[in-house]
């Protein structure tokens, strides 16, 4: 432990992240032959100049990464096939903290007040580690899609499940049934701001938003024509401009707060949109991740689209730190 503390401070400290640094995730490429010898480079990428240009960290082909998130200690978590990953160097090596037991993870999401603490959401539920990594424990028996932790309220976290919303207040120990019994749950999102509603993005009916900590759930489909949402996000300073990532219909945008949805797909097409990221630094820079078309850009907030590398691949996960 010693070592990993020292590590992790030397990388700190050493201006070894940008003040904005986007994390994108590629787990496999419709390019990629089996026994080919020049197959495309899969992983994780990491821009700091607002996604000009990219530069891989890390394995080259032999894991799948979904998601990537740093918590505010500097370490950098993966969401991988085999399991949880964590690399204290920026992503330039990387460790497996999980066993047999946790894999196809989908998404990890580490605690802001208490960065020791990262849960994951995978195939067979949720679990849960509080000493970096070092033990993980089940806490959760559903497949879980994505999870929440609540900006304001850290021990209170929601997973996105098959038939409906899971909510726990205490940090994982304890859950219940929050809302939206029977519909499968893509994605879960908050919005930035004081309001801190919660959105959920659904496998067939829309979004739909919580203003009461999750008591009840309203739909918000005016104009949204496709059903199926995987991605949410949001302009940071301003919480009524926001996006959506949907099934075979790219990006849709909203200026009213989600009341109602305007397609942005100029240059996207039909695009399946599995993840998106607005700049914090330049708000009007959001990305687009798509499934076996690659990489979208708009510099416009939407309004159009450029392709932007990787061709044929699967952007899966994107997040800013």
């Amino acid at each position: 432990m010693k070592r990993f503390y020292l590590l992790l401070f030397l990388f700190a400290t050493s201006g070894g992240w940008a003040a904005e640094t986007v994390f994108m995730c590629v787990p496999n490429s419709r390019r990629h032959r089996l026994g080919q010898s020049q197959n495309p480079v899969i992983g994780l990428f990491v821009s700091n100049d607002q996604a000009k240009t990219w530069q891989h960290r890390g394995w080259q082909e032999s894991v799948r990464l979904f998601y990537a998130e740093m918590g505010a200690d500097s370490v950098l978590w993966g969401a991988a096939g085999n399991g949880v990953m964590r690399s204290v160097d920026g992503g330039h090596t990387w460790k497996i903290t999980t066993d047999w037991r946790v894999t196809e993870v989908l998404k990890v999401k580490v605690r802001p007040d208490r960065p020791s603490t990262v849960y994951a959401a995978c195939a067979y539920g949720v679990f849960r580690t509080t000493d970096h990594g070092q033990n993980w424990r089940k806490v959760l028996d559903r497949f879980s899609a994505d999870l929440l932790i609540d900006a304001s309220q850290p021990q209170t976290l929601l997973a996105a499940q098959e038939e409906g919303i899971s909510i726990s207040r205490d940090g994982g120990d304890s859950w219940q049934l929050c809302g939206l019994s029977g519909k499968g749950i893509r994605v879960l999102a908050q919005s930035p701001g004081a309001d801190k509603n919660w959105w959920a993005g659904t496998e067939d009916d829309g979004v739909f938003v919580s203003t009461d900590q999750g008591r009840t759930w309203q739909p918000r489909n005016h104009g949204l024509n496709h059903s199926t949402v995987y991605a949410i996000a949001f302009h940071p300073t301003d919480a009524k401009k926001m996006y959506l990532g949907v099934h075979e219909g790219g990006v849709y945008g909203s200026t009213d707060g989600g009341a109602t949805w305007q397609r942005l797909s100029s240059g996207l097409g039909n695009a399946v949109v599995h993840s998106l990221a607005v700049l914090p630094s330049n708000p009007q820079v959001v990305l687009a991740g798509a499934i076996n078309e690659g990489l979208f850009i708009s510099r416009d907030a939407g309004a159009t689209w450029t392709f932007a590398g990787q061709a044929e691949s699967h952007i899966w996960g994107l997040s800013v730190r």
